[in-house]
């Protein structure tokens, strides 16, 4: 038997959630259903092939840039990985609030000084990986 009256109290909950969102202003909400909500994020993953050897050492330098991200607006997952199959391949998976967001992080003190010491490491120019409408998971807020 249908519990209607759990309807009329999912309906309530979905209301005030749809009141927050719009009262907080928080972006890309996206209504599933009555009983789901989620929230898009934006997402980029990159794989960067460092020279012969210098997979190591443009990890660290990565790692110092994912340090700078704790504080980042807008920033979720900065996460660094060495590509276990690739010889000197750096992975860099993001999860942000938006794509303004990680434009915006590029500005941040420290942030270019990182870059300009990443690029002789690299073993040909980063080249664009793939972006994600990212939609939850583990870590995430909503």
């Amino acid at each position: 038997m249908h519990d209607f009256a759990q309807d009329s109290d999912d309906k309530k909950i979905s209301d005030r959630a749809d009141g927050l969102f719009k009262t907080h202003k928080i972006p890309n909400f996206t209504k599933l259903s009555p009983k789901t909500t989620t929230m898009e994020y934006y997402g980029l993953h990159n794989k960067l092939q460092a020279t012969a050897g210098a997979g190591d050492d443009l990890a660290k330098i990565l790692l110092q840039a994912a340090d700078l991200m704790k504080h980042a607006p807008g920033c979720h997952v900065y996460a660094v990985s060495l590509d276990e199959a690739t010889p000197d391949a750096v992975w860099i998976t993001e999860v942000w609030t938006d794509q303004a967001a990680h434009d915006a992080s590029l500005g941040l003190p420290g942030v270019r000084e990182l870059i300009a010491q990443a690029m002789p490491l690299l073993a040909a120019p980063p080249q664009k990986g793939q972006t994600l409408k990212v939609l939850g998971g583990a870590g995430l807020p909503y």
